[in-house]
């Protein structure tokens, strides 16, 4: 694993206290930030450095993958979930980016050989560099839906040469991002491979205007003679990496729904009066819905296990509760709502990103009706 010229993260023991008081500050921050994030006036890169110097980037990591990180300071998956959880209340953008970055991070830290480790891992834990992930090839490649769209050429000294195309990640600020991504060889092994967005040879598409999420830097890259050192290589057993990090890929997925279904109903509450009242049961529901399926979460979060057919469906019934309870929100407003530069607007938009979010909810109903 790493050395000692690894930066340490914060040392303290998160305790719920501790974890509020530390993210309370950057949550504030972020909601003044959400009408200009929205606008494409700013992008989530400061939040990433607010949320870096907290200690807020790498909570749940493997504990020796930051040394000198004291066992109890280095805080569980539930803590990063209450993180992009709290964020999406706020900005569904930054919660967002934040979720594609820990997940990245998580990759490298679990599997990253010690010198990847060292050459990222600092930067990424600060938030001075953005981290991708490339996953979505990776994911639906293993249930047979689709062919890996890199390919990779061994180099001769144990490394190898990228050419092909990401079709779509985030995260890609071009000044040196981390990219996680997978790339198949000429003989049929499957990889799993660190690039950045600086190296020779990665072009990045023009960033497309979005219906939302526009400043989360999201677009096509294409691979050309993009050299990969043996160190960057993080493995080679592909369906063994996917098993390991999927779990916490759908676990922090799942948060950041649940933050914008909270956000959506707690804006509905206070305007179910006279003949809005009328959506009041419909209201109960989604408060229902919420409460039941956050047991499941926490319980998720707390017994880690592999992602079987629960938590395929407690993700795609998240995402299917948090475009609820936008219309839900949207129809107590009513016309207010409806002025693009209204917090309701900006959740309809965000939310009608969560079914084509990879895994999309076609993916995930395909997946459960395999298991079924």
């Amino acid at each position: 694993m790493a050395t000692e010229t690894l930066v340490a993260a914060r040392t303290d023991r998160p305790t719920h206290d501790d974890l509020r008081t530390r993210l309370r500050p950057v949550v504030d921050v972020v909601a003044e930030r959400a009408a200009a994030v929205d606008a494409g006036e700013l992008d989530v890169r400061p939040s990433l450095l607010e949320l870096g110097a907290a200690g807020l980037l790498g909570l749940g990591l493997p504990v020796d993958a930051v040394p000198g990180q004291h066992p109890e300071g280095r805080g569980t998956l539930a803590d990063q979930a209450t993180v992009i959880r709290s964020l999406a209340r706020e900005c569904t953008a930054t919660a967002f980016s934040v979720w594609a970055h820990r997940t990245a991070v998580g990759y490298l830290a679990a599997w990253g050989s010690d010198e990847l480790r060292r050459q990222l891992l600092p930067s990424l834990l600060t938030g001075e560099r953005t981290a991708a992930t490339a996953m979505a090839t990776a994911f639906q490649a293993a249930l047979g839906l689709r062919e890996l769209t890199v390919t990779a050429r061994p180099d001769g000294a144990g490394g190898f040469h990228l050419d092909g195309v990401i079709p779509w990640a985030s995260n890609l600020f071009a000044d040196g991002a981390a990219v996680v991504l997978p790339a198949r060889t000429e003989d049929g092994r499957s990889l799993i491979v660190a690039i950045t967005t600086d190296q020779p040879g990665v072009t990045l598409l023009p960033y497309p205007e979005l219906l939302a999420l526009g400043t989360t830097a999201s677009t096509t890259v294409k691979l050309a003679e993009v050299h990969v050192a043996p160190h960057a290589v993080l493995t080679d057993r592909f369906l063994d990496f996917l098993a390991d990090v999927r779990p916490a890929f759908l676990l922090l997925q799942t948060a950041l729904c649940f933050g914008l279904a909270d956000a959506s109903l707690d804006a509905a509450a206070p305007r179910l009066t006279g003949t809005t009242e009328i959506l009041a049961d419909d209201h109960q529901t989604l408060r229902t819905t919420t409460a039941q399926l956050d047991a499941r979460f926490q319980h998720r979060l707390q017994a880690p296990a592999p992602a079987d057919a629960d938590l395929v469906e407690l993700r795609l019934r998240a995402s299917d509760l948090a475009v609820a309870a936008a219309r839900h929100e949207a129809a107590a407003t009513g016309g207010a709502g409806y002025l693009a530069t209204s917090a309701t607007a900006r959740r309809l938009r965000e939310a009608a990103f969560l079914p084509i979010q990879s895994p999309t909810e076609a993916q995930l109903r395909w997946e459960l009706s395999r298991s079924a």
